[in-house]
């Protein structure tokens, strides 16, 4: 999987989230899996959320037969259910391949949303703390506040800090936006 952006959680609503699952707005991933046109290939398929009268809409783009195949639905499960049918049937047809047991691959890991580290990352988006009834699995992430500032070292070496009584020492904050892999 590649992951792209965590979106944004939006607090006004409880149709975002579930009691184990947060679906963030504008969320962006990548999952490489089976090809639904030729065995033993793989394919790209994009994942996004979106909304659409308030209400999270999963979106799935990938390519099939050279045009760009686009799926939405409200249903995650759904969404990809199409997708692993799909793949199902095709892999139903030579005797040599294992079966795919669609019931076994549910929506949220296909669309990313159960790995752990984006999974920790999600939770550790600005308004994650005021969702009600959501079970963080790895528990509530303090905001960084100016008490938990960590003082500049112009050295940046711990072993020289006691030689720098003459300069001065301000606080420095890092600040993280969002991590984009690609």
């Amino acid at each position: 999987m590649i992951f792209h952006h965590p979106g944004h959680i939006l607090n006004n609503t409880s149709n975002f989230h579930s009691r184990d699952i947060i679906y963030p707005f504008d969320y962006s991933a990548t999952r490489i899996y089976w090809s639904t046109e030729e065995i033993g290939k793989r394919c790209s398929y994009h994942c996004s959320i979106d909304v659409k009268n308030e209400v999270p809409l999963f979106k799935l783009s990938y390519q099939k037969q050279g045009k760009t195949e686009e799926l939405e639905n409200p249903c995650l499960d759904s969404l990809w259910k199409e997708i692993l049918n799909s793949v199902a049937e095709l892999r139903t047809k030579e005797p040599d391949i294992l079966n795919l047991h669609v019931k076994f691959h549910p929506g949220t890991f296909l669309h990313g949303l159960t790995e752990r580290t984006v999974l920790r990352i999600i939770e550790g988006l600005p308004g994650s703390d005021k969702l009600e009834g959501y079970t963080f699995c790895y528990g509530r992430i303090e905001t960084v506040t100016l008490e938990h500032l960590v003082p500049f070292n112009p050295s940046q070496s711990a072993r020289t800090e006691k030689y720098t009584k003459h300069t001065k020492r301000f606080a420095c904050a890092v600040k993280f936006d969002f991590l984009v892999i690609s």
